[in-house]
């Protein structure tokens, strides 16, 4: 069980950029990437672990959508606000909470993520940038007792999204400093596949 802990992270990684859905729209995304460095095994042996994204976004209100995630292992959900729609770029928040249990312990994260996204080109390519400052609580129930310790991170992403027929493809690397764990940065590169219930609006960048 404890080796189970070990290999438990929340997932790094970015699926979506500034602009928010519509009332009423639906977003569906698959991804899959590979994540370093954010755990005790991958920091110890240098070698990536895979990691699996099912996500579900429902437009709210205007400006505002609500989002649930589930990756290998957890859990995570946010609400995004769009607090500027400019003609270049458009900003915006999405705070969440997401985590993971364990029979002997358990992972919970904090996220604020601001992101800043525009158009480019002439076939309806996105560029997303962004900053995530997280903490995370990691907790462990053992025999001698209970322990737990927060860590705080903040990581940057660069994303590229294109539609392509019904679907959006994206690709995104993620990078996080982990100053309290002395460690070198934690990262995560992948790919998603998003549909959304009703056509894409390509928007001048």
């Amino acid at each position: 069980m404890i080796a189970l802990l070990l290999f438990a992270c929340t997932t790094l990684s970015t699926l979506d950029g500034a602009t928010t859905l519509d009332p009423g729209e639906v977003q569906l995304t698959g991804a899959a990437s590979v994540q370093g460095g954010s755990n005790a095994v991958s920091s110890a042996t240098l070698v990536p672990v895979p990691q699996g994204d099912i996500a579900l976004r429902v437009g709210w209100r205007p400006d505002t959508d609500l989002g649930l995630r589930l990756y290998a292992g957890g859990v995570q959900a946010d609400m995004r606000y769009r607090f500027v729609q400019g003609d270049t770029w458009d900003l915006a928040v999405a705070p969440g909470l997401g985590g993971l249990g364990l029979p002997v312990g358990g992972v919970l994260d904090v996220r604020a993520p601001v992101r800043a996204e525009r158009g480019f080109g002439d076939k309806g390519g996105r560029l997303v940038l962004g900053l995530t400052p997280v903490a995370r609580s990691t907790f462990a129930n053992i025999q001698a007792g209970s322990s737990a310790h927060i860590e705080l991170y903040m990581g940057g992403v660069v994303r590229m999204q294109f539609p392509v027929g019904p679907v959006l493809l994206g690709g995104s690397l993620d990078v996080y400093a982990q100053p309290a764990r002395g460690l070198p940065p934690a990262y995560s590169l992948g790919v998603d596949v998003q549909l959304r219930k009703g056509p894409f609006t390509r928007r001048k960048g």
